[in-house]
């Protein structure tokens, strides 16, 4: 405004607008009253005040000399009284954490839903857990097991397998998806970890190495595999129940499959990997293995068959546990070397699956009791009478 008042100037205007307070008091230097008028301007905007340039075109200053005296006053109150002033905060988001909040006060349609949001999956989870770790390191988790094993998640493509577990620290997001909190063959669990013990000033590859991420990946493992192991007994608990209702209405057993079973249908192959690269683990994960065998085949429904159950079945001074490896189940039951064990009626377990065979060969024992291939040479030890075995 002070530039178009004089028509001289209105040539170096465009230039003006660009440069800086100094530039200006340079370029206006012959015209003093001016430039000084410019720049007192350009200041007090920058303050967030409007000063009042004056109706007179005084040459002299003096009434922008008292408008800016009168605004530096205005300005020093002002300043003093927001220095005096209280300042009052306003909680928005008064909601707490789920995963921070007592167990008996979450609905099981709100874990539900949390898992939904998280796991951005449109059906409800198979089973969940809720826990608070304490001891020397402490954290604070939900995790899920989901109904349908990832899509995304082939055998084929083991290294492009993400996690789907978030980190928090101390109520604040370090990852969406962090690999090192679960093994490999749980990456499918979907959840979330928040931990206080953890620092948050570091960077993903230094946390990666940190001692006390180790020691909550291995509570973590614990608690999904206690998930799987409840789910088991609950089938195993379903199936006594059939049985004395089966003794009570001579019905004929049910085919419909167990939630354990519907499960197993999609992480078999999860499992298998796991007891094959889990030494820590392997004994748990082998007794939630479930195989076909010579026993299974025979029965209606054709169950599969723990190893739990096949050592319960075993005959007396049976020494092992016997099994054959192959592409098709019935390819296997043509086998010559499965006729001595079936007219011993001696149970073998039939492994059709190139991971079942790679998990069996990592099992030394189970509950004290050896593996054995009939397959292979040496192995048909099996405790004949004298006469039978001349």
């Amino acid at each position: 405004t002070i530039m178009t008042e004089n028509f001289e100037f209105q040539g170096q205007l465009k230039k003006v607008c660009r440069l800086q307070v100094g530039d200006i008091v340079r370029l206006l230097g012959p015209h003093k009253t001016t430039a000084n008028n410019m720049t007192r301007f350009l200041a007090a905007r920058a303050k967030g005040f409007a000063t009042d340039t004056g109706a007179k075109k005084s040459g002299d200053g003096e009434e922008t000399e008292k408008t800016e005296e009168d605004s530096a006053a205005k300005q020093a109150e002002e300043e003093k009284e927001e220095k005096e002033k209280p300042i009052k905060w306003k909680r928005i988001n008064k909601q707490q954490p789920i995963w921070l909040r007592s167990k008996d006060d979450i609905t099981e349609a709100e874990y539900h839903e949390f898992y939904k949001s998280i796991g951005k999956d449109v059906f409800e989870p198979l089973a969940y857990t809720h826990f608070n770790a304490e001891g020397d390191i402490e954290f604070k988790s939900i995790l899920y097991i989901p109904k349908r094993a990832p899509h995304d998640m082939n055998m084929g493509n083991v290294e492009g397998w993400a996690s789907a577990i978030r980190l928090y620290v101390r109520r604040v997001l370090v990852a969406d998806q962090f690999d090192q909190l679960l093994p490999r063959y749980l990456m499918w669990v979907k959840g979330v970890v928040d931990s206080d013990d953890l620092p948050l000033n570091v960077n993903r590859e230094q946390l990666q190495q940190n001692k006390i991420l180790k020691v909550i990946s291995k509570k973590l493992t614990r608690k999904v595999l206690e998930m799987m192991k409840k789910l088991a007994k609950d089938e195993k608990e379903d199936d006594e129940d059939d049985d004395e209702d089966d003794d009570e209405d001579e019905k004929a057993p049910s085919t419909e499959k167990t939630v354990f079973e519907k499960f197993y249908d999609e992480f078999k192959n999860f499992l298998l990997m796991g007891c094959h690269e889990d030494d820590a683990n392997r004994s748990k994960i082998s007794k939630l293995l479930r195989f076909i065998s010579t026993h299974t085949e025979k029965q209606e429904g054709k169950k599969l068959t723990s190893l739990e159950d096949y050592v319960s079945r075993m005959q007396e001074e049976q020494p092992a546990i016997y099994y054959m490896t192959g592409d098709k189940v019935k390819e296997m039951e043509k086998e010559i070397a499965l006729e001595v064990y079936s007219k011993k009626e001696l149970e073998v377990l039939l492994l059709d699956d190139p991971y079942a065979e790679q998990c069996v060969s990592k099992i030394s024992d189970f509950e004290g009791v050896k593996l054995r291939s009939v397959q292979k040479a040496g192995d048909l030890r099996i405790n004949w009478s004298k006469d039978e075995a001349q």
